[in-house]
């Protein structure tokens, strides 16, 4: 078990994402996602911001109504029409990391985006790939 140190002060989870959880992107444009596929497109996981970053929660340990429940507490300023959930260690397979914040909790960022928008693409769309798509 983790020690108090390692761990992240507001959700009680560890500092460093490890490979075996499960993230999710939560998705607030509709045409960013394909329901009939029940695929969050790339566009979705692109990084945006200095340093560049994508925005995710750590979902491990939650039943589907929590899940939802922090996307309701998290993101106010507009609707969330689904989430992408994957495995953590597909980011780290292709070459990104994590930055965990915990702001709000179980938040982090995917980080480490080199090179230019295509690469970028390139990385998204391996994620598109591995997340599935769920809806409320």
């Amino acid at each position: 078990m983790a020690s108090d140190a390692a761990k992240d002060r507001q959700s009680g989870l560890p500092v460093k994402v490890a490979h075996h959880e499960t993230i999710c992107r939560f998705v607030c444009t509709r045409k960013n996602m394909s329901p009939s596929k029940l695929r969050v497109k790339r566009k979705e996981f692109m990084p945006s911001g200095t340093p560049l970053a994508a925005s995710i929660f750590r979902i491990s340990d939650l039943d589907d109504r929590a899940v939802w429940t922090i996307a309701q507490e998290a993101i106010v300023d507009r609707p969330v029409f689904g989430r992408g959930d994957l495995a953590a260690r597909v980011v780290y397979e292709i070459g990104l990391t994590f930055e965990v914040d915990d702001v709000p909790p179980r938040h982090a960022n995917i980080i480490g985006w080199q090179g230019d928008k295509q690469d970028w693409l390139a990385l998204a769309l391996r994620l598109e790939d591995a997340a599935h798509l769920v809806m409320p």
